[in-house]
């Protein structure tokens, strides 16, 4: 009768059949997990006007060549309206953190983006920061602006985005025994 351990637990489990041969096998991490982070273009400064509507923020995957968004069923996209009076970039990081606090205290919590919004600044102005707070290429976020086209962001659209992909969503990739 063979056993299998694994050193850490937490990193992965193993176990044995009836036709366990035995061995040591060996596991290598080739690449984290991680979440996907956009920056807007830059800006002046943080309370710099940046206009008024709608945006929706989603989770999900993009897939294939043509990089089709398909939604998370499980996460509901967060819509924030930015109105007049806080149409500022600091404006839009208050409103998405604070309905991103909302949906939290939601009993359908579950169901909510899961974004935070930062503001970076660097030698050339200020520049929003959308990250996941997941990672995984399932968390890839699709960012759609009614009227707030500088923060759009699907990469199947064609043209240049006015958001950049900082990092991308993806998933860890593991080996055992030099085997993906």
């Amino acid at each position: 009768v063979y056993s299998a351990a694994i050193a850490d637990a937490e990193v992965a489990s193993a176990s044995t059949g009836h036709v366990a041969v035995a061995g040591n096998f060996s596991l290598e991490v080739k690449r984290l997990a991680t979440a996907e982070r956009l920056a807007s273009s830059t800006f002046a400064s943080s309370s710099s006007p940046v206009g008024t509507g709608l945006l929706t923020i989603s989770l999900g995957t993009y897939n294939g060549a043509n990089k089709k968004f398909t939604p998370r069923a499980d996460k509901r996209a967060l819509t924030v309206n930015i109105e007049a009076g806080k149409n500022t970039l600091a404006g839009v990081r208050d409103a998405i953190n604070a309905a991103q606090n909302d949906a939290n205290g939601a009993s359908s919590a579950s169901g909510a983006s899961g974004v935070s919004a930062t503001i970076d600044t660097d030698g050339g102005g200020e520049r929003l920061i959308i990250s996941n707070n997941s990672t995984g290429a399932g968390n890839a976020i699709k960012i759609d602006a009614t009227a707030l086209y500088a923060f759009n962001f699907d990469p199947a659209e064609e043209g240049s985005q006015a958001v950049s992909q900082l990092q991308s969503a993806h998933d860890a990739l593991i080996s055992s025994n030099n085997r993906t």
